[in-house]
């Protein structure tokens, strides 16, 4: 099979380049022993797939052939610079596209995630506002009821979204809010340029709708 344990494990050790009698000796058991488990003769126990599965570094998940993930979810989330997957539009690139968005307002390098200067207020505020762009969308759309909008009415004109986009102007660029972190010709992380050219995609599409809606040939 595929995607089975003993599959998964003669891949791993390969992607290591480790030989056979070297990853046994790293997992504890005798090289012998290691040739059944990868050729499927035997199978082994919950305590060997956790050793083998700390040993190389993924989820026991991933080695046992359930999960295309090699790693968890919330480490690949956090995991600092490009991963592989991020070339990728999924709903894990999206989060990280967010998480490096957030960092770099906050004051982290992407790459590194250390902190340089913190501006956590500013970064509450904006992404409040941007998420309340989203619902705001959505309740005028018709996919979530108005009532969701709060009691205030002005947030149930239509207006109101410009209000919103000016508010996050303003955060950003406003007065008495320190400029940015990033400098002149800082790269974007791959998940970033991933985003932006499905996102761009979707946009142009639209446009492309509108106008023949609008001027129809």
């Amino acid at each position: 099979m595929e995607d089975s344990f003993a599959s998964r494990m003669v891949q791993l050790r390969r992607e290591s380049g480790l030989s056979q009698k070297d990853a046994a000796a790293g997992l504890l058991i005798s090289q012998a022993l290691l040739s059944h488990y990868e050729k499927g003769i035997r199978e082994c126990g919950l305590g060997f797939v956790v050793r083998a599965a700390e040993f190389y570094g993924v989820t026991c998940d991933y080695i046992l052939g359930k999960s295309a993930n090699k790693h968890s979810l919330e480490g690949d989330m956090m995991t600092p610079g490009d991963i592989p997957e991020d070339s990728e539009f999924t709903a894990q690139t999206a989060m990280r596209f967010i998480i490096a968005l957030r960092n770099l307002i906050k004051g982290f390098d992407f790459y590194t995630m250390n902190p340089d200067k913190i501006y956590e207020d500013k970064y509450v505020t904006y992404f409040t506002l941007c998420f309340y762009r989203i619902l705001l969308s959505a309740a005028h759309s018709g996919e979530v009821p108005l009532e969701w909008l709060g009691s205030r009415p002005v947030a149930r004109k239509p207006f109101f979204a410009e209000i919103v986009d000016t508010a996050m102007r303003y955060t950003l660029q406003g007065e008495g809010i320190q400029g940015g972190y990033a400098p002149a010709g800082m790269p974007a992380p791959q998940c970033v340029k991933t985003f932006v050219d499905r996102a761009e995609k979707l946009m142009f599409d639209a446009w492309m709708v509108i106008t023949e809606q609008i001027d129809p040939k």
